[in-house]
């Protein structure tokens, strides 16, 4: 398996791709499976089909995966004497449009 890289057809270069901890499954029938998949999969795909009978074929396949807005750090206590500025900062990550909001009590 191959991963394509380049920015726009025909101008990409095949490199090999290091799949470190995403466990993939090859099937007989030319399907392949990720499993446990990050965004670091993302990206163009080529597959190639030859046989005995006349030239090869190739294909080149874009795989997109889609992130969930998460939270990098789950929760933080910020402490300021009475008097002072607090500055609150809420950090997350995911697909854009990505949008943070406070309620407009600001409070829970």
């Amino acid at each position: 398996l191959e991963k394509a890289v380049g920015e726009h057809p025909g101008e990409y270069k095949d490199i090999h791709y290091d799949y470190g901890s995403v466990n993939v499954n090859y099937y007989s029938n030319g399907s392949l499976e990720f499993q446990h998949i990050n965004k670091d999969s993302e990206g163009h795909y080529l597959c190639e089909a030859k046989n005995e009978i006349g030239t090869g074929v190739s294909k080149v396949i874009f795989l997109k995966v889609n992130a969930p807005a998460h939270f990098i750090q789950k929760s933080k206590q910020v402490q300021v004497e009475k008097g002072d500025q607090a500055h609150l900062q809420c950090t997350a990550q995911g697909d854009n449009p990505l949008e943070i909001v406070w309620p407009p009590d600001f409070q829970t």
